[in-house]
């Protein structure tokens, strides 16, 4: 048996779906993964497992050009023609489009993951119509469609992307290993606010900046970091030169990118905060700070909120509200220690209960083996 799944870049593939892959490969599958040209000399390239075979294709995922885009799809047809697997798997927005064509034109079986709607459906400008009209014909060609909110999974309803029998909704989202992120042996004598997120405005950059400012007029010594990259590529990125001088303001503490994003959440006093406007799927980072057990604050919208129980452990805030964000941290602030700890053990019951990988695992295992004895 053979499987592949195709991503547009190689981090997504080893941060969120190395679990699901390999469990395939247990049961006995030869895995093959497609990934972006540009990426065959990354660093992360190295990372990718031995025993995996590895296929590029010509992609770039921002761009908007017709014959880029059709290069993507021949790349697609032929690599699926020369390896004849069983199944693929997409994820991502143009793998999905381009996948499930390719899928199409090729007779194979696909299951296409969409972990949120994001930027595609958050407007109407003419790159979101295009995006919206090529992700609807494709989806038809999808054996399985796979969304992480129920949301999401109304949503395509309504706007008729597919049909229910073809939607899948994971309430576990992506999942988290729970033995790559064991709950932490941490102390919160002290408060730190840890963005984990791409430096995005749709991820609640201004919003984080702003609450920070507010809460060190009352409270100067604590901490507000981020932690992830800028993307200047993305409609959402946030400028250079506003973050430099966000930088030289030094309210908040930049942090960089990282491959080890445990190290950060389990040290002591931190506090998760990702105040996301953007159409998640299921958090990734929030489940993991679940699972390591940190109290968080966030947004309430699908996609953040499952992973609070407003008031027990985190808070739910309203969305583009750097007033309400700051209130929120500064309940934190006046709570005890005994308190926002009690908070961070309620944060890793609830991913012991709902967001355990192998929950995840055992779903793409059932519709895998539904779709191919079919």
């Amino acid at each position: 048996m053979k499987a592949i799944f195709i991503n547009n870049n190689i981090s997504g593939i080893l941060i969120f779906r190395q679990d699901v892959i390999e469990s395939f490969e247990r049961d006995g599958y030869d895995i093959s993964i497609i990934i972006p040209k540009y990426e065959l000399k990354s660093e992360i390239y190295k990372r990718i497992p031995k025993s995996w075979h590895i296929y590029a294709a010509d992609l770039d995922a921002n761009s908007i050009s017709p014959t880029k885009d059709y290069k993507y799809l021949k790349d697609l047809i032929s690599i699926l023609k020369k390896v004849n697997p069983d199944i693929v798997m997409t994820y991502t927005v143009k793998p999905n489009i381009y996948g499930a064509i390719a899928c199409a034109i090729c007779r194979i079986p696909c299951i296409s993951m969409m972990a949120g709607l994001g930027y595609l459906f958050s407007g109407n400008g003419t790159k979101q119509k295009i995006g919206r009209t090529l992700y609807k014909f494709a989806l038809k060609n999808a054996n399985k469609i796979v969304v992480l909110n129920k949301s999401n999974y109304d949503q395509l309803l309504s706007m008729n992307f597919t049909r229910a029998d073809k939607l899948v909704w994971l309430k576990s989202g992506e999942g988290v290993n729970l033995q790559t992120y064991p709950i932490a042996d941490t102390t919160y004598d002290n408060v730190r606010f840890l963005m984990v997120a791409r430096i995005l405005y749709d991820k609640g950059y201004t919003e984080f900046v702003e609450a920070a400012r507010i809460v060190k007029q009352k409270y100067p010594n604590v901490i507000f970091e981020i932690l992830g990259g800028a993307d200047y590529t993305s409609p959402t990125g946030v400028p250079k030169d506003v973050i430099e001088h966000d930088k030289k303001e030094g309210v908040v503490t930049f942090l960089g990118v990282t491959d080890d994003v445990p190290s950060y959440m389990s040290r002591q006093d931190t506090i998760v905060t990702i105040p996301s406007k953007y159409l998640e799927g299921l958090n990734r980072s929030l489940m993991e700070a679940c699972s390591i057990g940190c109290p968080i604050i966030t947004t309430d919208i699908p996609g953040c909120r499952e992973t609070v129980i407003n008031g027990l452990n985190g808070y739910l805030v309203p969305v583009a509200d750097s007033k309400k964000l700051a209130e929120a941290m500064i309940r934190m602030i006046n709570h005890s220690s005994a308190e926002r700890k009690a908070m961070a053990l309620a944060s890793h019951e609830l991913a012991v209960k709902n967001f355990d990988v192998r929950k995840v695992i055992d779903i793409y295992q059932n519709l895998a083996a539904e779709i191919l004895n079919n």
